[in-house]
Parts: structure tokens; sequence; C-alpha cells
């Protein structure tokens, strides 16, 4: 192998170790993606949880003081 096959070599050699390197440093922010939409659907699922419990405790404090005539 000539001194351009061989730089040609080295050159393609880099370039395939940081395609690999991308594509495994993709794979980890896909998988952080995946975690924070899991976190993101969690909190979703407690603040309408909250939501309906601050409705319930509405409906029952205007029914008290509906019912003393306040």
């Amino acid at each position: 192998m000539n001194k351009d096959e061989q730089s040609l070599k080295n050159a393609c050699d880099y370039l395939l170790d940081s395609v690999e390197g991308f594509r495994n440093e993709n794979g980890k922010l896909l998988m952080q993606i995946e975690n924070l939409k899991s976190e993101i659907e969690s909190r979703n699922i407690q603040i309408n949880t909250l939501s309906a419990e601050a409705y319930k405790v509405q409906v029952i404090l205007n029914t008290f003081f509906n019912k003393d005539g306040v």
C-alpha cells in the first residue's frame, strides 16, 4: 500500500469511527428523550389527578358555603 492509499485508508477509518461515535451518542440521546417523554407523561397524569381532586374540593366547598347561605 502506497502513501496515498494509506492516507485514504486512515481518513476512511477516522470517518467510520466518527460515524460510529455519532450513532452511539444518538442512541444515548434517544434513550434520554424517551425517559423525558415518560417523565412528562407521568407528570401530566399527576397534574390531571390533582386538578380532579381540586375540582372535588371546590365542589365540596361551594356546596358547604351555599348550604349556609354565605
